[in-house]
């Protein structure tokens, strides 16, 4: 019997204290998984709790995972998709958003370093998102192939297709944008 299917047994308090292990191991991942398939920073947070608030509602759905950290990921997709298309629908009709203001008091190389990030997840958010899902899911996130496949209900060799469209159009990008 495993963690989850023991909690089926136990008072209200062992169960709220699995979950919270459950929150502690796996948020910075769905968090981390959320950013790179496009998640405003400002939504972040809220996107994580809706990726933990189905996991809550499904708790005692989740003993027959083989893996936990896999279900929380495809959990992760899903909600990363629903909100960039809400947020399509939204841009129609309201401002962009703005970005944040540079710090000008940050050393040169925490500077440097966002400026990356802020590139790279442009350039992400320019793929396609079936190249993107598959390219974050594998490389950021180090789920094996077989897992991104079965997540995305895709064949294993379209999912290493994907990859590499995706792997290719990033380096391509990332030259023309050197030049």
């Amino acid at each position: 019997m495993n963690a989850l299917e023991s909690s089926r047994t136990q008072e209200p308090t062992a169960y709220a204290e699995q979950f919270r292990q459950l929150v502690q191991v796996h948020g910075r991942p769905v968090a981390r998984t959320l950013r790179y398939l496009g998640v405003r920073d400002a939504d972040l947070e809220d996107a994580a709790q809706e990726v933990f608030v189905t996991a809550h509602r499904r708790w005692f759905e989740l003993s027959h995972q083989e893996s936990i950290g896999g279900w929380l990921r495809g959990v992760a997709v899903n909600v990363a998709r629903n909100r960039r298309r809400h947020e399509e629908r939204s841009r129609r009709t309201f401002a962009p958003e703005l970005d944040e203001a540079v710090d000008p008091r940050l050393p040169e190389e925490a500077l440097a370093e966002r400026q990356r990030c802020r590139r790279l997840l442009r350039l992400l958010e320019a793929l396609p998102e079936e190249q993107r899902t598959v390219l974050v899911v594998f490389e950021v996130e180090g789920a094996p192939m077989k897992e991104v496949s079965e997540l995305l209900g895709i064949s294993l060799p379209t999912a290493y297709r994907r990859l590499q469209e995706a792997r290719d159009a990033l380096r391509s990008a990332m030259t023309k944008e050197e030049r």
